[in-house]
């Protein structure tokens, strides 16, 4: 194994980086499961499924005293993939935000400035809903052409833009404390 990096282990599973720097994910018993080289970078696994990348951008980097310059620049782009190494989630998303460790029930998918969720425990991708004011609102004037229910009016959600289902989930029902995240 010297020529590989064990980078996460997930029961039988690990997540490997090999010499030439490229990921994959093999079982303990040394059967590949992801090919290396498939995708550029390998997150841990954490409720069976694990945060893929596809792409690299253009920049520079300092490995082992040698500096290198990457000036082909593939768009990056993320995904999700199960302990059997199929894609739940498919290579089209912009961001995928960071699950493991986090006792996340769900994550946020990002496309095209559209905000989805995977499911970690069904799964599943839904959409994020936004809901339309009362038309008795006090805020006919405003500019503003939707709201999230809740937490409206709070900072967290209707400037940075987390509905009600995460700020229940991830800050405790606590607007306040979304400068707490990481």
């Amino acid at each position: 194994m010297s020529n590989y990096r064990v980078v996460n282990e997930c029961g039988n599973l690990l997540v490997i980086e090999n010499k030439c720097y490229q990921w994959g994910v093999m079982d303990k018993n040394g059967n590949e499961i992801v090919p290396f080289g498939k995708y550029a970078w390998i997150g841990r696994f954490d409720n069976g499924y694990a945060r893929v990348k596809s792409g690299i951008g253009k920049g520079s980097w300092h490995i082992g005293g040698e500096n290198f310059e990457i000036v082909k620049y593939v768009p990056v782009k993320y995904g999700i993939i199960d302990k059997e190494g199929k894609e739940v989630v498919p290579m089209e998303y912009d961001d995928i935000w960071n699950f493991y460790g986090k006792g996340l029930s769900r994550t946020h998918l990002e496309k095209d400035g559209e905000v989805s969720y995977f499911n970690l425990s069904t799964g599943t991708i839904s959409h994020a809903t936004a809901y339309l004011p009362k038309e008795d609102s006090c805020c006919e004037d405003t500019d503003w052409d939707y709201t999230y229910g809740e937490y409206a009016g709070s900072y967290a959600q209707d400037v940075m833009g987390y509905d009600d289902d995460t700020i229940n989930e991830a800050f405790d029902g606590d607007p306040e404390a979304y400068w707490n995240i990481d």
